[in-house]
């Protein structure tokens, strides 16, 4: 062999391609060398480098087979070597057989495309040059129902596609076809222009080449033409297969003629006893009339004898038309068998290739599998390494924690910052599964600059440690006020997991934006009630920050109220509304509060729903000090829908300064619970204060028989209704409820001026009258003028002989009540 030699070539970068082994259509856009072994050497190693020096990606090269014709353009790449995909240089050698002229592939993988040029240098019994000038057509058509003739045993062969091509030169031509769609097989024929017979009908002998019939995504052929003109026909084996296609050809001087379905084509006809004679008229065959002449008997019989030995013939040549038919069939069926035999050891051949492939490219990805395995391994043992330090550094922080400790309460400042606590009596609320979550300790983080914040909280190793967790909320105003609103999942910004396992620490890393506003820490238990000490830390990376635990004075007003017995009064649908318990507070700015109320002691699912109700205190004479005797739709300012039983929460804007009553209460009477009533305002507001009970007097009676006597219309009936004495001896308003128990009659009253029992209702003799009206209870008010006689109070349902248990109950707002009034049965 002649001795090694360097060669080197240089090349740009050609913009955004990029390939792999994977991807050939694409490799292919990238630059081609062409690499001719040196005359005589029948194989030879070779060592290619490839150099990009403005490009910090990953590069690599291939080599592949089959460039006698110029440039590869078809994607069944026959690859002899590739490099592996590596940084700047690239090296690949291989041993170079069974060819002498290669294509030489550069390309590279990365997120940005190189730009700038290359070098390309070789080592070994061969030239590196860039390819001649060459032109590669590219033809799109279809095979369908028009255009699918099948192969050359179909007998339809001339109905596929042609297309013309002519070659100036002898010279090698690269042929490509790609089917675009469908699963079937297919190959391409090259013809000499002038091998189509008159009819125009190809025939095999005129076949210069032509590919094997495969399904592979693409069949290829490369053949040496000479110069003059040519016809390349796609086919599909089988016809009825149909599907666009591609036909790619490279040359230096292939150029693309014209693209046909059909060539002229003779066709003689026959129409009846019509021929055409050489001058183009037409002649009829004629038959004349001939006169009988007596029969010859021997001529007879001669010729009964003639006509006997002519069907005999006649018989003789029928039967050899049915042989040469058999023979015939029996001939075609032989040609369809030798071809179906070809058909399948040419598909034998290309499985056989195809599986040859398949095992490389698993053998290959097994290697680059294994490296990753080994690689991540690697990886493993070394986050094992840096998790053991780490763990270490924690015990080492643990081990030294003082849990004899006092609690701190004073603000700390530092990128690092431990904070004393402990969950007991009264703040181990649990976590956010449970209301009283607000009752854990809370402390304020105020953050200057963004930085990470790993947060860390510890309790007491001990047999029975506990599920611990917390949770970083982020919130809306500057003020350093306890969180007591409805949890909110959007204002977590991290939280620190619970786990069953019951870990002595819980820890968790998070990036706090700088803000005016604090950050609150919550740390807790799982469940209520578990009491512990524990160390909350806060390890800052880049910016100091500060912590406070929050305290009393940073409690938004609060006050906790119970339902029970008479103060578990119901909605307004019942009398009973007015005995629940009722908060008064003073607004001393304008703006907006926030009401929120909740209950633990029964299950939400077994208790009622419950409502706020928000009312406008009096306009004189100062601060209210006991409950509303009387309740009107007119003096409320809002109230809640009752849909939950646990917790709920009443927003109130525009508030001006003045006194407000609150009442909590359950939508039925007589559902008996706890509650926690808080006031959270950015405003100046006074502290809640819960309202005494009014001063009553109450009297119970009963409409029963013949004291149940109706309305004054029923003159003889209604001076037996149960009857009161009101003595009044101070002028005052008074407010007057008649309730009935279990009933829904139309009940009022009648107030005389008699003094004694009524027994008639004239109008001169009436102080006051109510109208009549289907309610549980009516409220009246009406100021009586002080005398020493009483009047009489007369209540009664609308209809006689309607019985009911009811009660009367009078009350007022003047400071003398009820010195100067009294009421009792007559």
């Amino acid at each position: 062999p002649p001795p090694s030699t360097m060669a080197s070539v240089e090349g740009t970068w050609k913009g955004s391609a990029q390939g792999g082994p994977f991807l050939p259509a694409v490799l292919l856009q990238n630059n081609q060398f062409q690499l001719k072994l040196k005359s005589g050497v029948a194989n030879g190693t070779v060592s290619l480098t490839l150099t990009t020096p403005d490009y910090e990606g990953t590069i690599a090269l291939y080599v592949l087979r089959g460039a006698k014709a110029g440039p590869i353009v078809s994607t069944a790449l026959d690859q002899v070597a590739s490099s592996e995909f590596d940084s700047s240089p690239a090296k690949v050698g291989a041993t170079l057989e069974g060819d002498d002229i290669f294509s030489v592939v550069p390309c590279w993988t990365g997120d940005e495309a190189p730009t700038g040029k290359f070098t390309l240098s070789l080592d070994g019994p061969g030239e590196l040059k860039s390819f001649k000038s060459y032109s590669i057509q590219r033809v799109e058509g279809k095979w369908d129902k028009r255009q699918s003739g099948g192969d050359l045993e179909s007998g339809v062969f001339d109905k596929n596609p042609r297309i013309f091509i002519k070659v100036s030169q002898s010279e090698e031509v690269a042929l490509s076809l790609k089917r675009e769609s469908g699963n079937f097989s297919y190959g391409l024929y090259v013809f000499k222009a002038s091998a189509v017979n008159s009819s125009g009908t190809f025939t095999k002998e005129g076949v210069l080449a032509q590919s094997s019939l495969g399904d592979e995504s693409e069949m290829s052929v490369h053949t040496k033409l000479a110069k003059g003109s040519y016809i390349v026909v796609p086919a599909t084996e089988d016809t009825g297969d149909y599907s666009a296609f591609t036909l790619s050809m490279s040359s230096e001087t292939l150029a693309l003629v014209t693209k046909a379905r059909d060539v002229h084509r003779k066709t003689l006809s026959h129409r009846g006893h019509s021929v055409k004679s050489s001058k183009g008229k037409s002649r009829e065959r004629r038959h004349s009339s001939v006169t009988p002449m007596k029969a010859d008997p021997r001529l007879t019989a001669a010729i009964v004898s003639l006509t006997k030995e002519q069907s005999k013939v006649k018989k003789l040549k029928t039967e050899l038309a049915q042989l040469k038919e058999t023979q015939a069939e029996e001939k075609a069926e032989w040609a369809s068998d030798k071809a179906e035999l070809s058909r399948l050891k040419s598909r034998m051949k290309v499985l056989e290739a195809s599986k040859k492939r398949s095992e490389e490219s698993v053998l290959q990805v097994r290697r680059e599998k294994g490296d990753r395995i080994e690689e991540l391994m690697l990886d493993v043992e070394k986050l094992k390494v840096q998790l053991l330090k780490y763990q270490k550094e924690e015990n080492r922080v643990e081990d030294n924690i003082d849990w004899d400790s006092d609690l701190t309460v004073e603000s700390r400042t530092g990128k690092f910052i431990e904070m004393v606590g402990e969950w007991k009596d009264g703040n181990a609320g649990g976590c956010i599964n449970h209301l009283t979550w607000r009752q854990n300790p809370q402390y304020f983080l105020t953050v200057s600059k963004n930085t990470d914040v790993t947060f860390t909280l510890y309790q007491p190793h001990s047999e029975e440690q506990l599920e611990i967790g917390f949770y970083v909320f982020k919130t809306g105003t500057p003020t350093f006020k306890r969180l007591v609103l409805a949890y909110d999942r959007d204002s977590v910004e991290v939280s620190g997991k619970f786990n069953s396992s019951r870990p002595s620490k819980v820890t968790a890393k998070v990036l706090l934006q700088a803000s005016p506003n604090p950050y609150v820490v919550v740390p807790t238990t799982f469940l209520p009630g578990d009491h512990s000490k524990f160390v909350l830390a806060v390890e800052a990376q880049k910016a100091e920050v500060t912590m406070l635990a929050a305290g009393e004075a940073h409690a938004y007003p609060s006050v906790q109220g119970r339902w029970i017995g008479a103060s578990a009064g119901g909605c307004t649908n019942f009398p009973s509304f007015i005995h629940n318990p009722m908060f008064t507070f003073e607004v001393k700015g304008h703006g907006r509060v926030k009401l929120h109320c909740y209950q633990t002691d029964k299950d939400a699912s077994e208790f009622d729903t419950i409502s706020l109700f928000l009312l406008k205190g009096p306009s004189t004479g100062g601060a209210p000090v006991s409950k509303i005797h009387t309740y009107k739709s007119s003096d409320t300012l809002q109230h809640l829908k009752f849909s939950r039983s646990d917790e709920v929460e009443l927003v109130q804007d525009n508030l001006t300064p003045g006194h407000y009553i609150v009442i909590p209460c359950t939508f039925s009477p007589s559902q008996e619970a706890t509650f926690q009533l808080t006031l959270v305002s950015q405003i100046d507001v006074t502290p809640l204060i819960e309202l005494n009970d009014a001063e009553a007097i109450i009297l119970k009676s009963e409409w029963k028989a013949t004291t149940a006597g109706g309305t004054v219309m029923n003159k003889s009936t209604w001076p037996h209704n149960p009857q009161f004495a009101l003595t009044v001896s101070k002028t005052i308003p008074l407010t007057i409820t008649l309730s009935q128990e279990d009933t829904k009659h139309g009940i009022g009253m009648v107030i005389t001026k008699d003094g004694t029992r009524s027994t008639e209702c004239i109008g001169s003799n009436v102080q006051f009258k109510s109208d009549y009206r289907k309610e549980s209870a009516i409220f009246e008010e009406t100021t009586l003028p002080a005398r020493p006689t009483p009047y009489t109070l007369i209540p009664s349902t609308f209809n006689p002989g309607e019985e009911a248990s009811f009660s009367v109950r009078l009350t007022s707002s003047s400071p003398e009540f009820p010195e100067c009034v009294k009421l009792v049965p007559l």
